[in-house]
C-alpha cells in the first residue's frame, strides 16, 4: 500500500480525489474538486494530468470515477451526468434494446407475481356467492 499526494492545487495534489484506477504502469485518479485527471506511476509520483472544468469535450465538472477498458478512459462525470469516452450509435442501441428488455421482464414479472392474488380473490367472491 502507498499513500500519495495532500490538499492543493498543484501537480500532484487533490481537492476531493473519487475515483481511481491502473492501468499500463500508470495510477489515474480523478481529482473532483480540482476538475482534472491526474496521472502517476507506481511508486506514486506525478506524470501528468488532463481536463479543467467546462462542458465542451475534454473538459469535467466534478469527475467523479474513472475506468481504463480496452485502452479507453471512461470518466463518470457527476455534474454533466455522462462519461468523457461518447459511446457509438450501436452501444447507445444496445443500451436502450438492454433497458427496455428490463422493463419487460419486470412487468412481465409483476404480471405473473399478481396473477395467484387476483385468482383468490375471484375464488373468494365464487365461493362466497356459491355458499
Amino acid at each position: 500500500i502507498i499513500e500519495f499526494g495532500e490538499l492543493g492545487l498543484k501537480d500532484g495534489k487533490f481537492v476531493h480525489p473519487m475515483g481511481i484506477d491502473v492501468s499500463d504502469g500508470k495510477i489515474f485518479v480523478t481529482d473532483s474538486g480540482n476538475n482534472r485527471i491526474q496521472v502517476f506511476d507506481l511508486d506514486g509520483n506525478f506524470v501528468s494530468e488532463f481536463g479543467s472544468r467546462g462542458s465542451a469535450d475534454g473538459k469535467f465538472d466534478c469527475p467523479h470515477d474513472i475506468k481504463i477498458y480496452k485502452n479507453k478512459i471512461l470518466i463518470a462525470d457527476f455534474m454533466h451526468f455522462g462519461f468523457y469516452e461518447p459511446p457509438t450509435l450501436i452501444q447507445m442501441a444496445l443500451n436502450w434494446l438492454t433497458i427496455l428488455i428490463v422493463i419487460l421482464l419486470l412487468s412481465l414479472n409483476f404480471i405473473i407475481a399478481s396473477a395467484p392474488f387476483k385468482a383468490r380473490k375471484h375464488f373468494k367472491t365464487s365461493f362466497i356467492d356459491n355458499s
